[in-house]
Formats: structure tokens, C-alpha cells, sequence
């Protein structure tokens, strides 16, 4: 059986209403496959978009007040 390496985090902020944030390497690595994907014709389906944003936006404190995707600006991360 072959494994891939660990997810390595780089450090790089997300900018969440055009401030940056910490991200937890989970939530870092995650980021970094959506800024890849945004864009993209399977990031344009709507299932798929609408399954992602709901986990996504799941994986923040909701006293930090994120409401949708279009908060966050994965500029930095690409």
C-alpha cells in the first residue's frame, strides 16, 4: 500500500472580509484545494458549490460571523 505524504501547511493567511485570519492546517489544506477548484467547471455545479460552502463555512466559529463564501478571498492562498 502507498500513502501520500502529510499535508505540509505553508503558513499563507486567507483573508476573511479583507482581513487576514490564522487557518489550523486542516482548514489550510482545505482552503488550498478550493482555490485550486474555484473556477473550475466542477467548482461551478451547483451541488458541488453548495456542498462545499456549507461545510466550509461550518469549520468557523459562528461568533466570527461568516455568512457566505463570497467573505473569504483565497487570493493569497493561489
Amino acid at each position: 500500500m502507498t500513502f501520500f505524504p502529510g499535508y505540509e501547511p505553508h503558513g499563507v493567511k486567507l483573508l476573511f472580509k479583507g482581513k487576514q485570519i490564522d487557518l489550523k492546517p486542516e482548514i489550510e489544506e482545505i482552503c488550498n484545494w478550493w482555490a485550486v477548484e474555484e473556477g473550475s467547471e466542477f467548482s461551478l455545479k451547483e451541488k458541488v458549490r453548495n456542498n462545499f460552502v456549507r461545510s466550509f463555512l461550518a469549520l468557523f466559529p459562528k461568533t466570527m460571523g461568516a455568512t457566505c463564501i463570497e467573505e473569504f478571498d483565497f487570493s493569497l492562498i493561489k
